[in-house]
Parts: structure tokens; sequence; C-alpha cells
């Protein structure tokens, strides 16, 4: 036995407690429909996203992930612009770490942007639990490299 996923309509197991394909929770099969989303423009929303990560989600109408979105981007922003104002190889490693990572989530933005302007929940690459172990993976990602920091600057005496 399966259940069909009310977004996407892909078969999965009873036992799952989300849709494999796009994420989307058991329970939404048994919410009534509300209204249609209204239709957005996917360039638009991307551009939005491009101009400041979660403006897209603004644009579409979904402001928790808006917030969310932008708070972390934020975030990362502020830990490369600290490091930047830091001396030190360590420093500069967390520089282009987190401009790296931080580049990446402005492109991520955009793409999820596009895709639920699209009506596309399957496509939308951060969403749900996916976005906290994003979360978590960039605060462990943060406390690896200041220990290795910290541990090469012991190292110089610097």
């Amino acid at each position: 036995m399966s259940w069909a996923c009310a977004q996407c309509g892909s078969a999965n197991p009873l036992e799952a407690d989300e849709c494999s394909a796009c994420g989307a929770p058991f329970t939404a099969i048994m919410v009534a429909a509300g209204p249609a989303k209204a239709a957005r423009d996917p360039g638009t929303a991307a551009t939005w996203s491009l101009v400041f990560p979660g403006g897209g989600h603004v644009y579409v109408g979904l402001l928790g992930q808006a917030i969310a979105r932008a708070l972390v981007s934020l975030w990362v922003i502020a830990i490369a612009a600290f490091s930047a104002s830091q001396r030190g190889p360590g420093a500069t490693v967390v520089l282009v770490v987190f401009c790296l990572v931080a580049f990446g989530l402005w492109i991520l933005s955009a793409h999820d942007a596009y895709r639920e302007a699209e009506l596309d929940p399957g496509a939308v690459i951060l969403r749900g639990r996916r976005f906290v172990f994003l979360v978590l993976a960039l605060l462990l990602l943060l406390t690896t490299v200041l220990v290795v920091a910290g541990l090469a600057g012991a190292r110089t005496g610097s």
C-alpha cells in the first residue's frame, strides 16, 4: 500500500512521513484544497531573489521562507565580513569559504524562487528539512573552520 503525494503525485510507502520526490508532508493529502496561488512571473521572482535573497519568495507570497532565507544569507555575509576585517591565514580561509557559501545561497534562492513561481514545488531544492539541514551544516562548517584556523594560529604563534 502507498499514498500519493498531493503536490507532485508520486507514490510513497505508508511508512514515509514525507514525499520522497518533493518533500511534501504526508499530512498535505488531508488538507482541503484552498484557493489557487496567484500566478507570478518566474523571471521576476528570480530577479528579486538576485537583488536580495528571499525577495523572490516575498514576491511569490512565501513570507516565512523569505525571512528564513534572508536571515541565513545575512548571517553568512556577516561571518564573511567579520573575517575580512581580521588578519591571518585562518581569517582568509573563513572569508573564502563563507563567500563561496554566500554565492551558493544567492544562486539557490533565485532558483527556488523561480521554481516556486512556476508552481513546481518538486524542483525546489531548499525546503523544509533540507533547509534545516543546511543551517546545521553551516554551523558545523563554521565551527570546523574556526577550530582549524585557531589551531593554525596557535602553531604559528599569532
